[in-house]
């Protein structure tokens, strides 16, 4: 597969071009919000864990829909009533939010906007 290097592993290969970086301005995780009424207890404790465990930035409130698929299959990993194709689907909410060791370079960390020279 061809993969975006990650920013930090070009400047450490000393390849890193700012006026090639794509990255935008992310998200802070505090803006995923807390967890919806209808989750039980268990599946709120579950979106309190992953939460904490994100890449910084990665999500916000328009990732809670997605957010909460990732949470309610979780749990029910955790108790065992995951099917085959399930389970794909967990994979692939893993690595959107890059919880997987092979995707966690793809995620972009927030970018702190530059202050202008002239105005400081």
């Amino acid at each position: 597969m061809n993969r975006k290097k990650p920013a930090e592993l070009k400047k450490l290969q000393g390849t890193y071009q700012p006026c090639r970086d794509k990255s935008t301005i992310s998200p802070s995780p505090a803006d995923l919000g807390d967890p919806p009424d209808h989750l039980n207890d268990t599946e709120r404790a579950v979106w309190q864990e992953i939460a904490e465990r994100l890449p910084e930035g990665t999500a916000g409130r328009g990732d809670a829909v997605s957010f909460e698929l990732l949470v309610t299959l979780f749990s029910r990993h955790r108790t065992g009533e995951l099917n085959g194709s399930e389970y794909t689907l967990l994979a692939r909410m893993l690595s959107k939010f890059g919880l997987t060791p092979a995707d966690r370079g793809a995620v972009s960390p927030p970018i702190t906007p530059k202050r202008a020279r002239w105005t400081r």
